[in-house]
């Protein structure tokens, strides 16, 4: 925690840790994690080379013990698996979504046995379509935390990405009262991006897909823009942000008669991670995987400086 200076006592804890961009954000407005779980041995990686004083659990946090194996904390920050919930899921053709919904109900176990004063939940908007929903709030409400549900979008935050999350915001006892105004200026990619000259390949050598996705592009953008490998998409100028960025590998820079992915770094910018927040070597598409299943770490700080500042 080098880059920051602690200027605040109250401890928090990540459960569903990932890449750590509640991390990273806590880190910003100068709190502490103390505890961060995952189940995932390259998250729980990338996330201590990040945080080293922090103890890390590679588990199922379902099985966390969390009376005896976690400090005390005042603030848990949540990020149960979004796979289940998002627009690009297939639930019904995905059986194993339905556990990943499930996993939500670990937040409440934590909750039960530490009682933090402050919870952080964060997932996609049709995370409040899950059936089980009403209950899971209620079940908030049950143990005495009065809650708010904020639509943030990350462009309001500083991060040139267009990305709406929910975050459930509870308080034991008391109401969070948080309110977020809309930014008069919008971060655009642009400015985030990195001057390589590797990774360029010519058009003429794209794929048929991505040659009339590059043609629409250019129809609407002009010679430089930014393309998403999905059906249809018609181009993003360099001048605006970014859209949703996912796990998967699927943006590319085009200029002129030549196209190049997305660098890795410019992937961490766009979710609004520090140039200082270390990726290992664990390949390109892990690292696409976990930064697009980050948290905007500038949004959590935001949250955080105003909930517990």
């Amino acid at each position: 925690m080098e880059e920051f200076d602690l200027i605040l006592n109250m401890i928090g804890i990540d459960q569903f840790c990932g890449f750590g961009g509640s991390s990273e954000g806590a880190k910003m407005a100068g709190y502490e994690i103390a505890w961060a779980g995952n189940h995932n041995e390259l998250a729980i990686q990338v996330h201590e080379l990040n945080n080293p004083t922090t103890h890390h659990a590679c588990e199922d946090v379902f099985l966390t013990n969390y009376i005896d194996d976690v400090p005390d904390f005042d603030f848990l920050m949540s990020s149960p698996a979004c796979q289940g919930h998002s627009t690009a899921s297939q639930p019904r053709r995905r059986r194993y979504h339905e556990a990943q919904r499930a996993v939500a109900w670990a937040t409440i176990q934590c909750l039960d046995m530490k009682r933090p004063e402050w919870v952080f939940v964060e997932n996609v908007p049709k995370f409040r379509n899950w059936e089980p929903y009403s209950n899971w709030l209620g079940s908030m409400r049950a143990f005495g935390y009065e809650v708010e549900e904020h639509i943030l979008t990350a462009t309001n935050h500083g991060v040139p990405q267009l990305r709406k999350r929910l975050f459930v915001v509870g308080r034991l006892g008391s109401k969070p009262n948080l309110h977020f105004e809309k930014a008069t200026e919008i971060p655009a990619f642009m400015d985030i991006m990195e001057d390589t000259d590797e990774g360029w390949e010519p058009i003429s050598n794209a794929c048929k897909g991505d040659k009339k996705r590059f043609k629409a592009g250019r129809e609407k953008c002009g010679r430089t823009f930014l393309s998403q490998q999905t059906t249809n998409h018609r181009g993003v100028p360099l001048h605006e942000p970014i859209r949703t960025i996912t796990t998967k590998d699927q943006w590319k820079l085009v200029d002129g008669d030549q196209s190049r992915k997305l660098t890795v770094r410019e992937i961490s910018r766009a979710m609004g991670f520090l140039d200082s927040y270390k990726i290992p070597n664990i390949g390109r598409t892990s690292s696409v995987a976990g930064l697009g299943n980050a948290v905007c770490p500038p949004v959590m700080s935001d949250l955080l400086t105003q909930a517990l500042g």
